[in-house]
């Protein structure tokens, strides 16, 4: 029923209400109301990348190479 989305560049957080919000236009993240909803799924997130191994701040985009690039 919600989309948690972190962005690890800038460490924003983003909690989406998909029943309400299926456009995903207004984030919740900083609702009191909504305080412990995102903090299950902040916890449910950091057991799962404990569990698969994700190392903190783990995302370095890589340069896409253009069409027909040597390499």
């Amino acid at each position: 029923r919600y989309t948690l989305v972190n962005f690890y560049t800038t460490g924003e957080w983003e909690l989406f209400d998909l029943e309400n919000d299926p456009h995903q236009l207004r984030s919740l993240h900083d609702d009191p109301a909504c305080a412990s909803t995102a903090a299950d799924l902040e916890e449910q997130l950091q057991r799962l990348r404990n569990h698969y191994g994700v190392p903190e701040k783990d995302y370095t985009p890589t340069p896409a190479q253009p069409t027909g690039a040597a390499r």
